[in-house]
């Protein structure tokens, strides 16, 4: 097998910046800038790959390949400043200007083995991953190169035990390049207060990641468990280090760390017990994730590790396919520490509680009513904690069933204020935005079967 593939990206710009930024206290000064920004910048990724499969046995095969990708970008800045004797923008500056070109090259030679049965597929390629980057900046004159030599893996598994009844793994690792602005060594002063500057001395990324997962489902019964893992770790990521002057001014670079990793889990299981005309559905689940950062606040590295955990449950009754109840009910448990002294390690809880109901008489006629209600604790005084949303629709079917015309209020108590909290790696944020509130919308829902009387619909609205 032979594949090919090809992105190419030009983008062009004109901007112009024209600030006053005035500082006070000791040192008193005035820094005016009236620029044009004439920028232009090229992305051209292309790859190919090369793939010849041995048969060993009549299941068994041994995988040789051959991959070969490309990724070249330019990125050309040119600053003018405003020159009020020619009363145009035609005073270069040089400083502030870069003409910066990145090459990013990875030659893969891979040998993989297959084994493939009705109820097996399993299949492992490994590798050797060279890599080069290499950026030049002619304005400035400087250039790096950097190589690099991996052992890649790209593996999975899939073994049917019966029917239903299936596990699944992989594990595989990547890479991945700065980006031109990343590596770009001359300050960007668009916002004059936040100023940015590449490091040409990054290295690429190098990350691990796995997923597996057991499942165990009746579709007959629609009943049955599930359990899943997903992870992965990092090394060499890529990350903003900023530094705060005395004069309050940010200046944000770039740089590598390591020990950075994500985990995430969870699990559900389902019930249906039908009984006549009746049927009893209950669904639990729990669902986890941990993760650690590495970041920088003032340049002092610092570690952030966030972790949750959400228990959750649904139940839903229908009774003689005329009324149909869900009630349904989930817990998150929130924690952030800090390996900083002057952050405060947090613990929140977030309260979802959900009821909702469904008419299907008289014939013809769908209403339904979904009342939900949501609590967050520890956030700061002034935001609402709670609110209760309340959505009522009232539908009517036509058209042989086909279509179906629905009437739709939104948030009839009036209380969506929106809270909610952010967590990132050096900060905590409760915000409370302006959102549209008690409406009404009208639609129309028409089902259009395939030719030939094929029982898989698509729906247009």
């Amino acid at each position: 097998s032979v594949g090919a593939n090809g992105n190419f990206i030009n983008n062009t710009s004109e901007n112009f910046l024209n600030t006053t930024n005035e500082i006070f206290g000791t040192t008193p000064s005035i820094e005016t800038r009236d620029q044009l920004t004439d920028s232009e910048s090229k992305q051209n990724e292309v790859s190919a790959n090369i793939e010849y499969r041995i048969p060993l046995k009549e299941k068994l095969f041994i995988d040789l390949g051959y991959r070969f990708a490309n990724r070249r970008e330019r990125s050309d800045r040119r600053v003018f400043d405003f020159d009020a004797g020619t009363n145009a923008y035609d005073d270069f500056n040089q400083s502030l200007s870069s003409d910066l070109k990145v090459n990013f090259q990875t030659h893969s030679p891979t040998i993989g083995i297959n084994y493939e049965t009705e109820k097996l597929y399993l299949g492992v390629t490994t590798g050797l991953l060279f890599s080069e980057l290499e950026n030049e900046e002619f304005i400035q004159n400087t250039s790096v190169r950097s190589t690099f030599s991996d052992v890649s893996v790209n593996s999975y598994m899939r073994y049917r035990i019966k029917q239903g009844m299936s596990v699944y793994f992989n594990y595989n690792t990547r890479t991945q390049a700065p980006s031109a602005q990343q590596l770009q060594p001359v300050a960007n002063v668009s916002n004059p207060l936040n100023i940015t500057v590449g490091n040409p001395n990054l290295n690429r990324e190098f990350a691990h990641d796995f997923y597996a997962n057991f499942n165990n489902y009746d579709f007959k019964s629609k009943s049955g468990f599930f359990i899943w893992l997903n992870g992965g770790f990092t090394n060499d990521k890529i990350v903003p280090l900023s530094v705060t002057d005395e004069n309050r001014i940010r200046t944000t670079t770039f740089t590598n760390v390591d020990g950075v990793y994500r985990v995430s889990g969870g699990g559900s299981l389902s019930k249906k017990i039908k009984r006549d005309s009746t049927s009893l559905r209950f669904r639990v689940g729990l669902y986890g994730n941990a993760n650690k950062e590495q970041n920088f606040s003032n340049g002092v590295k610092f570690s952030t590790k966030r972790n949750t955990i959400t228990p959750s449950a649904r139940m839903t009754y229908n009774y003689k396919e005329l009324l149909e109840i869900e009630p349904r009910y989930s817990l998150s448990f929130n924690t952030i520490r800090y390996s900083l002294d002057n952050l405060s390690n947090e613990t929140f809880q977030s309260h979802n509680v959900g009821f909702k109901t469904t008419t299907f008489w008289p014939k013809k006629i769908v209403f339904g009513n979904d009342l939900r209600y949501t609590y967050r604790t520890n956030v700061a005084p002034g935001f609402e904690r709670g609110a209760l949303f309340w959505n009522m629709s009232l539908g009517l079917k036509i058209l042989k069933d086909k279509g179906t015309i629905k009437l739709t209020a939104y948030d009839l108590l009036n209380q969506n204020i929106n809270t909610r909290r952010s967590v990132t790696a050096d900060f905590i944020q409760d915000s409370q935005s302006t959102v549209l509130q008690r409406y009404f919308m009208l639609g129309f829902t028409y089902k259009l079967s395939k030719v030939g009387g094929d029982k898989n619909r698509f729906e247009m609205h």
